[in-house]
């Protein structure tokens, strides 16, 4: 019984560090896949990216109020700073990145409705815009592989019309 308690509790403190290392990693809404690594608390001070000497306590990352107003790197999940941007990762169609002021303004932005966090009223059609990017890209593909035929098929004939000139020029030198 003993053991069984140790068991319990080894696995309750384990899933407590899973659950507080998860919520440190995935509480910052709005960063880029290139920068979540910038977003990682190693034990030190966040610095700002725009200013590196400014660093903050990482309970301030992400708190509606702009500590690195250079380029907004403190708030990438909010619209506190002007120079703040906000990564919209939209699974199915494509990211992109929009002005942090766009953040929780009520108007939908990311075809995830990722911006709009506070107010949850977003319909997620990313795979829905996907599949018309998906089409288009299908077609332009088609279209391309269409004109390097027309244009193999011209190099062709070219060729065959060069010959035959070829052999009527050697015809009229030879008279």
């Amino acid at each position: 019984r003993g053991n069984m308690r140790v068991c319990g509790l080894c696995v309750l403190i384990l899933s407590l560090y899973l659950c507080f290392t998860h919520a440190e990693i995935t509480k910052i809404l709005g960063v880029s896949p290139a920068d979540r690594s910038l977003y990682r608390s190693s034990g030190s001070p966040f610095a700002c990216r725009g200013n590196p000497q400014r660093t903050i306590p990482w309970a301030r990352v992400n708190d509606d109020y702009c500590d690195c107003p250079e380029d907004g790197s403190d708030e990438p999940g909010t619209s506190a700073c002007i120079k703040g941007k906000f990564y919209c990762s939209n699974k199915g169609y494509r990211g992109e990145t929009i002005t942090a002021s766009k953040v929780n303004d009520g108007i939908c932005d990311c075809c995830d409705g990722s911006d709009e966090y506070t107010r949850g009223h977003c319909k997620n059609n990313c795979w829905e815009m996907g599949q018309q990017m998906r089409k288009e890209a299908e077609e332009e593909k088609k279209r391309y592989e269409e004109g390097i035929q027309l244009r193999q098929n011209l190099v062709a004939e070219a060729v065959r019309e060069l010959a035959s000139k070829r052999a009527e020029l050697d015809v009229l030198k030879g008279q």
